[in-house]
């Protein structure tokens, strides 16, 4: 995993991890810092992609701008490039390309009249989701990208025979963008960008994160050029350590499931794993987790008026109480207890039918060995 590390210089550090779960992070780091003039301190990676024996690292510079906390006004946007770094071992980086006498860059702004450019009231272009198709023959290499105008922002597409080179080649992808939403004088708050594609079968499946609501909704295209925002929201705040706006980063899946890493607005990592074929596999809630005498909740579930049932274990004998949100109060509410017995399977069908509900598990005295699942009925 290749990272934005945050602090005075905003710098691009590795971890490396044997599940996708526990991170360990590179002695060496950062591996790649923001030494060119034109980064002003700042670079974000968001694709990586191994072809032909080499890492491209696709990155971002520099920071955006936000309004002023006294007056609410913006100030002069900086202008965003994307920049590409290659390595052989993924620690050693060489920059790539030299867009507008930038070194490194390999997209920058259209020319004047395309309203991503200064000319027009815009800050360039960021994000690149960058893809490797061999068997499409000319042109292997596609990028979706986001773009800044004065009013907000959309995605566009451009493609590339090696990498370096680009070619914009349609914009915007998706029906949801900043030519379409309203005119807020402020790109933050208006359009959208595309995160996490990914290809399943013939499709390609993603989220919309919506700069209007903070929220990230599912979007799907039968090419990398055409992109349809479906209504339903599907990743927005919902745990206890969840501030502000989450942004999902990429999905990675292996045979049963998708992964999708998300920061979750402390200037931290999370792991979403979702089923990738069925929604009947189960959600782990704990997994030999070691729990004191004083009890521990389980993360917040969100039924949906679908009907799960709760699966536990646990070598020492105590109580498991459901704890459901009250609405009204706007406050959690702790129900009846469960007697659970050591070393004997406990299950619960149906749990209750809440719009939000939390398992606690406390054991009568010693700390205690606790497994726990739910599965969708």
């Amino acid at each position: 995993m290749w990272y934005a590390c945050t602090g005075a210089r905003r710098s691009i550090g590795l971890a490396t991890s044997k599940d996708g779960v526990a991170w360990a992070k590179h002695p060496g780091n950062p591996v790649l810092e923001p030494t060119e003039p034109w980064e002003e301190g700042y670079m974000s990676p968001t694709s990586v992609l191994q072809v032909n024996d080499r890492f491209y690292l696709y990155y971002w510079g520099p920071s955006h701008v936000f309004p002023d906390r006294a007056t609410g006004k913006m100030p002069q946007p900086k202008m965003k490039y994307i920049a590409l770094a290659t390595s052989e071992d993924g620690i050693h980086w060489t920059r790539q390309g030299h867009v507008d006498g930038r070194s490194g860059a390999v997209l920058g702004p259209e020319p004047p009249g395309i309203n991503e450019h200064a000319a027009a009231g815009g800050s360039g272009v960021d994000a690149a989701k960058v893809f490797y198709l061999p068997e499409e023959g000319a042109r292997p290499w596609r990028m979706i990208y986001t773009a800044f105008g004065p009013h907000g922002q959309w995605n566009g597409l451009a493609e590339s025979d090696d990498g370096i080179t680009w070619h914009r080649t349609q914009a915007p992808v998706a029906d949801h963008s900043g030519f379409h939403t309203r005119a807020t004088g402020n790109h933050h708050d208006s359009g959208q960008t595309i995160r996490c594609p990914v290809r399943v079968g013939s499709a390609w499946a993603a989220l919309s994160f919506e700069l209007d609501s903070r929220d990230s909704a599912p979007i799907v295209g039968l090419s990398l050029d055409r992109w349809i925002t479906l209504g339903r929201r599907t990743l927005y705040r919902n745990q206890d350590y969840e501030r502000g706006s989450l942004h999902p980063w990429a999905i990675e899946a292996d045979e049963e499931w998708f992964y999708l890493y998300y920061s979750t607005g402390q200037r931290s990592l999370g792991l979403i794993r979702a089923p990738k074929r069925s929604v009947q596999q189960p959600i782990l809630l704990w997994q030999k987790q070691a729990i004191p005498p004083a009890g521990a909740q389980s993360m917040i579930l969100e039924p949906d008026r679908h009907p799960f049932s709760l699966h536990l274990t646990s070598n020492q004998a105590g109580e498991l109480r459901p704890v459901v949100w009250n609405p009204a109060s706007q406050e959690w509410l702790e129900l009846d207890p469960i007697p659970v017995h050591a070393e004997t399977l406990c299950s619960v069908s149906p749990l209750p039918a809440h719009a939000k509900l939390r398992l606690r598990f406390k054991p009568e005295q010693d700390p205690s060995i606790v497994s726990a699942w739910v599965i969708q009925q």
